[in-house]
């Protein structure tokens, strides 16, 4: 079954005057498509805000990335971001080459095409505005604070960011909240209350659930954006999940939100697909990983489904996993440009699977394969002759036809680690098989 025109995962469709500018990360202890770059009736867009401008539609025009890079400190050093700009997802990005660093982790988002780089990190709520330059550089051009509204700094990941149009863009954060701020004029105009997804933790009296939002985009339909909470405890070195999650609504005709819970879910439920009127949302790697380990700490992994119309689960829709490979674990849901789902499995069978006791090493590490997914009332798998891939990935459509996605397995020198999704598989291609050192936190095209 092909996905609808409305959504290829939870990023938005391909559609030439609105592509994808995809930032990511993929560890909730630091932090993909983004329709914006419009204008609304009466405003002069900032350098940068309106897509398709400054030769943008000219093919002979080569794309421009901006990838956001976290290398490992060494020697008792504090860790950087690099921010690399490059014409290609190939070869080698060096963070040398980088055009701005930025202390710890950086989070980077933009407008599709807007040649506007927003970049704010985990100890500033401050987020500066970079703009490209004739010669293809990022300039700073302004600041915005979100101290107004009680953040001391941008903790989770960059796909947090998301722009409504010119004069409005989003920052969901953990502190229960979803900032409203304009990125023109580079002011906070409010904030949508999100309180309702900080949970207590009831195995530990006094503290709550760690929270974090997607680690995906927010799917949209019309005026709506549909994002997923997903819950942990991190006591003592152990990680637990719960068999709850939740989908956050947001209204951005009125900055309004509805959050549903699941409370009998999967746990971690944070990666979904559209079909029709439903979001099947599958549990992330991480709660595969969870439940692998030690099943006492996290649900069996499964695949749920919510009605984008009613906005309701289906009660009697859930769908083991596991069951679907044979037993083997499953998790991480992702979406080929063209449609099809595909999903990650645990290759049991691995030598180095049994030396991990941390569920997000091994959520990242080089040992899963990747298999197309079928849904519908009577889902299946089928595993595909793809090289193993870390199941931590999260793709974005970058333009038309064209889907990438970085890994986050720090431990591979060797393979590539920017990928192309395809309806085969994710898989190093002409287009997109670049190493980087470090961890890749976010690619967002600028032009």
């Amino acid at each position: 079954m092909r996905l609808s025109s409305h959504r290829l995962s939870l990023f938005t469709a391909a559609c030439a005057a609105l592509l994808s500018a995809g930032v990511w990360a993929c560890s909730d202890d630091n932090s993909a498509s983004n329709p914006g770059g419009g204008t609304g009736p009466g405003t002069t867009p900032p350098p940068g805000m309106n897509p398709g401008s400054n030769g943008d539609d000219d093919p002979s025009v080569p794309p421009l990335y901006a990838v956001v890079s976290l290398p490992a400190a060494t020697g008792g050093t504090e860790q950087t971001s690099y921010i690399i700009v490059s014409e290609t997802l190939t070869g080698d990005l060096k963070p040398e080459s980088a055009q701005i660093e930025v202390p710890g982790g950086a989070v980077a988002g933009g407008p599709a095409r807007g040649r506007t780089l927003f970049v704010g990190n985990s100890t500033s709520s401050a987020v500066t505005r970079y703009t490209l330059d004739a010669n293809s550089k990022l300039q700073a051009n302004g600041t915005v604070d979100f101290a107004v509204q009680g953040l001391t700094g941008l903790a989770g990941y960059s796909s947090a960011f998301e722009f409504i149009d010119a004069n409005k863009a989003y920052w969901f954060s953990r502190e229960g909240k979803v900032v409203v701020w304009n990125p023109t004029e580079l002011t906070v105009t409010g904030a949508i209350d999100l309180s309702g997804v900080i949970r207590p933790d009831p195995a530990n009296p006094g503290t709550n659930y760690t929270t974090s939002f997607s680690a995906t985009p927010a799917h949209r339909q019309g005026s709506k954006l549909y994002s997923f909470v997903a819950w942990d405890s991190r006591m003592a070195g152990t990680i637990k999940v719960p068999s709850a999650y939740a989908v956050v609504i947001i209204d951005s005709a009125t900055d309004t939100a509805q959050i549903v819970v699941d409370e009998a879910g999967c746990g971690y439920g944070r990666d979904a697909v559209l079909v029709g009127d439903w979001l099947y949302i599958a549990t992330e790697a991480v709660g595969t990983s969870v439940h692998h380990l030690n099943a006492a700490n996290g649900p069996e992994p499964c695949l749920r489904r919510f009605n984008v119309t009613t906005n309701q689960f289906d009660a009697s829709y859930t769908v083991k996993l596991n069951a679907l490979a044979n037993g083997a674990p499953v998790g991480s849901l992702a979406a080929s440009p063209g449609g099809t789902p595909l999903l990650h499995v645990l290759d049991t069978t691995a030598p180095q699977v049994a030396s991990f006791t941390n569920p997000r090493q091994l959520s990242s590490a080089a040992v899963w394969k990747t298999a197309r997914l079928t849904v519908g009332d009577t889902p299946s798998l089928e595993i595909l002759d793809a090289p193993l891939k870390s199941a931590s990935v999260l793709p974005a459509l970058l333009d038309t036809g064209f889907t990438v996605t970085p890994t986050f397995d720090t431990t591979d020198t060797v393979n590539p680690r920017i990928y192309e999704v395809t309806d085969d598989g994710i898989v190093a291609t002409e287009r997109a098989s670049a190493t980087i050192t470090g961890t890749t936190w976010g690619i967002v095209r600028l032009r």
